[in-house]
């Protein structure tokens, strides 16, 4: 058990961004945009893909700052890091942390 708890830590905590599905399944590499619902994401690997933020539980992109913009047009500029909240991300900014839902998310 710990084990298995060490290889799937690993990965969600690299250099590289990460997506978990609330399936539980876990792909590693690069966030590119979202937009109207739907997250294009650059998978170590493999070609593009387009995933419904609604299949996701949280993402982790920690690698650069992201301009977010929400669907009562807030405007964040931060990193997106795991919420403990499934459907959820916490969004690093000058020196504070909120947490977004990610059908609140319009604009990456």
């Amino acid at each position: 058990m710990v084990l298995i708890f060490i290889v799937f830590t690993v990965p969600v905590w690299g250099q590289k961004d990460t997506l978990l599905f609330k399936n539980g399944t876990i792909i590693i590499g690069e966030v590119k945009k979202i937009q109207l619902g739907v997250l294009t994401f650059d998978p170590d690997d493999a070609n593009d893909i387009t995933v419904q933020l609604r299949k996701l539980a949280s993402i982790f992109a920690t690698n650069r700052d992201f301009r977010i913009e929400t669907v009562d047009d807030q405007l964040l500029f931060g990193k997106i890091i795991h919420s403990q909240q499934e459907g959820f991300v916490s969004v690093i900014f000058e020196g504070d942390t909120m947490n977004l839902a990610l059908s609140n998310i319009s604009n990456l």
